[in-house]
């Protein structure tokens, strides 16, 4: 027998030595005494007072005396011999003559003899061939294996026999008197090992239980390490993926910047050119105002008509000179392309979608109109396509109770309003027969309506 610990041995309600020990469902040891004050101060719906589960089960509460509900709990007899036996061997020992100072222990007696009563229960013919231990080398394990086994009608009496029909401990005179019509008398001995057999079937079931659960429990732990696995690859590869897209993507801004850069550059320079040719001509135009405005107002008459001639003729050259060209770099007609760019934000909303591969295998043929994958489908990506002014025409999910709201034969309409949030919004359509309804978007498997393409 292993040894009992100290708290294997205590009660968790009233942390004294367990008496009549009930086993509760859960397995936890309490004291018949404390397990009836336990449910009573919870009003029968306590649990285990260490793990909280149900003592009593449904059914049972509410129902009968609540002392005989605890009495049908088994008891723990094992332990409770343990118990009685570790209690006997602490403190003094007396002898049963009440007389001296105990130093033997008679298993078969159950009795503490000292040395006087020893040498007697040594010489009396019922009693010398009892077996019996120094008090000072007896364990508790020793004691324990081998309990008074009282009769159950008669506390004085050793008990011997075993009556399988009622399940009982009797002596010897209730075999011949209560229990002498019994056909299943045994000694208690013989009993015990066939239930010994018994317990051990049991005990190898469990076994083979525990092992079944701790396979089940290693298979857990192993998909739950390779699922970890799976998934950090599965990050992994969105990581590689998004890096490569923003690489691209960041390439491709640096491009555009590049080129945006070169053409500015080419503009500022001939912008600048351009100026420059202009503060020339500009220096000239004053160069010659002035020298036209000083003969004006001080030359003499013959100076005047002097260099009338070619000055007239220097000057009306100015006057018809053009002005230098627009720069042949501009603004004007650069525009960003932005058709793509929106075509590929709808399709970074739609990239790696998570599907189950052999779910996705086959749905191949029956993916939604907007999305392009299998249902059901949620929505928000629809909000990026979707939009007022939109042609529309009746879906493949259209129900048969919608009739023929879109006209007959069926026709098509105009999308007249959008909400922000699509997978719990409605979008409102005006048909060209001159109805108009609302109709669900990402709801169930898919879409009541498809775009006029």
């Amino acid at each position: 027998m292993a040894a009992a610990t100290t708290s294997d041995m205590e009660c968790p309600v009233c942390h004294d030595s367990l008496q009549q020990p009930k086993i509760l469902p859960c397995t936890h040891l309490v004291c018949r005494k404390c397990v009836v004050s336990w449910l009573e101060e919870a009003g029968n719906q306590g649990g285990c007072p260490l793990c909280r589960e149900q003592i009593l089960p449904a059914s049972d509460k509410g129902q009968g005396d609540l002392a005989s509900q605890v009495d049908a709990l088994p008891t723990d007899l094992a332990t409770a011999v343990v118990v009685e036996s570790e209690k006997a061997l602490t403190g003094s020992h007396v002898c049963s003559c009440e007389d001296a100072e105990a130093v033997l222990y008679c298993f078969q007696c159950s009795v503490k003899l000292c040395t006087s009563c020893a040498k007697t229960h040594s010489k009396v013919p019922t009693t010398q061939e009892h077996v019996t231990e120094k008090l000072s080398d007896l364990t508790t394990e020793q004691l324990a294996s081998h309990p008074p086994t009282p009769c159950v009608n008669h506390s004085s009496k050793q008990a011997e026999l075993y009556c399988t029909s009622h399940e009982e401990l009797i002596c010897v005179l209730c075999a011949s008197t209560s229990h002498r019509q019994c056909p299943d008398l045994a000694v208690i001995g013989d009993v015990a090992t066939v239930k010994r057999e018994e317990l051990k079937k049991h005990v190898q079931k469990l076994e083979e239980k525990e092992a079944a659960v701790v396979a089940k429990i290693n298979e857990i732990d192993t998909q739950v390490t390779d699922g970890k696995g799976k998934f950090k690859a599965m990050r992994d590869e969105v990581k590689v993926t998004f890096d490569g897209l923003q690489t691209s993507l960041e390439t491709r801004r640096q491009k555009m910047n590049s080129d945006i850069q070169e053409r500015e550059d080419a503009f500022l320079a001939e912008r600048k050119s351009c100026k420059l040719d202009l503060e020339n001509q500009k220096d000239v135009f004053y160069a010659h105002k002035t020298t036209a405005e000083r003969l004006v107002s001080s030359a003499a008459d013959s100076s005047l008509l002097g260099m009338m001639g070619k000055l007239m003729s220097r000057l009306t050259g100015l006057e018809s000179r053009k002005l230098p060209d627009d720069a042949k770099t501009t603004t004007g007609n650069l525009v960003l392309k932005t058709d793509k760019i929106n075509k590929v934000k709808k399709a970074v909303n739609d990239i790696g979608m998570l599907t189950d591969s052999a779910q996705d295998k086959g749905n191949t043929g029956d993916r939604c109109l907007w999305c392009g994958r299998p249902p059901p489908c949620e929505g928000p990506e629809y909000a990026a396509v979707i939009k007022v002014g939109d042609r529309v025409r009746r879906g493949k999910d259209w129900r048969p109770s919608y009739g023929t709201q879109d006209g007959s034969p069926p026709g098509a309409g105009s999308v007249t309003a959008v909400p922000a949030n699509l997978k719990s919004g409605w979008v409102r359509v005006q048909w060209d027969c001159g109805n108009h309804y609302g109709y669900r978007m990402g709801r169930e498997n898919c879409y009541d309506l498809k775009l006029v393409l």
